[in-house]
């Protein structure tokens, strides 16, 4: 490889990693969003229900889901930052020859915690959601059972 196609490489691969972040706080941004709204929402029919005298069971499990995944949303962000450490780290150990085996263990192991984290706030969202459902569900059947007896 010439000297202005390694440069080219380089530029490329920045621009590259430079979007990955990008994209992987959208992300997080969005899991944030998603379950701190669905938290909001869920607050908003508890108090609407409060008020007619009936809360429907389990909407609790349903609220605390979604407050969960609100945590795994910022803990995820917190391991992207750890993330982008680690990789800092596992440049300064190549050039400096020194650590280079342990930034090797470190720089996967934080992408993969990140990344289950980010994926455990989704199935957070996944799970409150089907707890909303089933709880309306419940709640619906036990109105029908009361309006035919």
């Amino acid at each position: 490889m010439t000297e202005e196609e390694i440069k080219f490489r380089r530029a490329e691969f920045q621009a590259f990693s430079d979007k990955a972040v990008e994209a992987s706080s959208s992300a997080i941004k969005g899991a944030l969003i998603m379950n701190g709204g669905a938290a909001v929402a869920v607050l908003g029919f508890v108090s609407a229900q409060l008020s007619k005298g009936a809360l429907p069971l389990g909407i609790s499990d349903a609220l605390m889901f979604f407050a969960w995944g609100v945590v795994l949303a910022v803990g995820s962000s917190a391991m992207a930052y750890l993330t982008h450490l680690a990789t800092m780290f596992q440049i300064d150990a190549m050039l400096s020859r020194r650590w280079e085996k342990l930034s090797n263990w470190i720089k996967p192991i934080t992408h993969f915690i990140s990344i289950g984290v980010f994926l455990l706030s989704i199935a957070a969202f996944v799970a409150g959601s089907l707890s909303v459902k089933s709880s309306i569900d419940a709640e619906s059947q036990h109105n029908q059972e009361d309006q035919s007896n």
